[in-house]
Parts: structure tokens; C-alpha cells; sequence
């Protein structure tokens, strides 16, 4: 599967189907109550000013950022190194990264020189998991491909054998990406 050409064809229907303006209509009629934001934000194309790996230059090349649900992708000027820290407070390994990206207090976080992405939870240890990488993916497309536009959104709340309930039933940007096809 090729997660590059995926990413840009499923943010090419979000576009040409008018999905702001749909999840716009829902927030405002449906939604309102349990979400403070509209659940997709789409901008403008942009060119990143620096060099990075994993295809988030493409990403920015089709939309400069943006929010998928919960999952929240940072303009450049918001890009922060990071370090992901394990129980103790020690860093997980000696990967140099930078935080690209939000879901709720968790943190997308891209390895500088591989272009790995992984959505890191720092207060894994609270829930008795053994590691704080709720998701991990080879490269951006593959994120937005399969995550932020796919049936792995499931996930970015830990292993769905570990949740507790199914969130994402009533999540309304999962059933837009259910009754479009994008996810199962």
C-alpha cells in the first residue's frame, strides 16, 4: 500500500466533498455540547521552511496542518522538540524528536532522522501499560493514511484491548470516516 498516495487522495475528498463544512454542521447542530471545536480543519496548503523526514513535508505540500478528530497536526511555527520520557522521567531511547502534533495531552512526536511517528502518552505508567507509544507508524502519510483518516483512530486513546468502553462509537469524526468509506 502506498500510505503517500492514499494520504493526498483521502484529503483531496475531504476537500472536494465539502467535510469542513459537514463536520462544521454537525458540531453545530449535533455536537456542540461535548466538543469545543469542529472535528476536521483543513488549511491551505504550505511549504515547510525546514528540513524533515517522513513525509511531512507532503502533508504540509496538501494541507498546512490541520485537525482530524482528536488528532491535531501543528503549523511549523509550532513545532517543539521533545523528548519522550518513561515512569521514572528517563528518556525512552537517545531518538532526537519533534512534537508535530497534539491528541489531547498526548504528543505526535517525529524522529528527526528516520520520519517514524508515534503518538507518545506520558502518564502511560498510571494505567499499568508498559510503554507510553499508543501508535506508531513508519512515516506521516502512513499516520494520516491509517490514523487521523482510517480505522486505526481507534487506537489513539491505547490498545483497544486495554480501553474500557468503545469511545470512538460516539466519536463523530470516526462515524465520518465510517459512512465515507475511510474507515471500517
Amino acid at each position: 500500500m502506498n500510505h503517500l498516495d492514499e494520504m493526498s487522495r483521502k484529503i483531496r475528498t475531504l476537500r472536494s466533498s465539502n467535510a469542513v463544512d459537514e463536520m462544521e454542521r454537525r458540531w453545530d447542530e449535533e455536537y456542540a455540547d461535548r466538543y469545543n471545536d469542529s472535528r476536521l480543519t483543513l488549511r491551505d496548503p504550505a511549504e515547510l521552511s525546514g528540513d524533515y523526514p517522513g513525509g511531512l513535508g507532503e502533508f504540509f505540500s496538501a494541507t498546512n496542518g490541520g485537525r482530524f478528530g482528536d488528532i491535531v497536526m501543528r503549523i511549523e511555527k509550532r513545532f517543539r522538540d521533545q523528548v519522550a520520557v518513561d515512569a521514572a522521567g528517563e528518556p525512552i531511547d537517545d531518538r532526537d524528536r519533534v512534537q508535530v502534533g497534539d491528541v489531547g495531552e498526548d504528543a505526535l512526536l517525529l524522529d528527526k532522522e528516520s520520519g517514524n511517528i508515534l503518538l507518545y502518552h506520558y502518564t502511560y505508567f498510571k494505567h499499568g501499560w508498559d510503554t507510553g507509544v499508543l501508535v506508531e507508524c513508519a512515516d506521516v502519510p502512513e499516520f494520516i493514511a491509517t490514523v487521523a483518516l482510517g480505522s486505526r483512530y481507534r487506537e489513539i486513546r491505547g490498545p483497544l484491548s486495554k480501553q474500557s468502553s468503545h469511545w470512538w462509537e460516539d466519536d463523530p469524526w470516526y462515524s465520518y470516516l465510517q459512512e465515507s468509506g475511510m474507515a471500517e
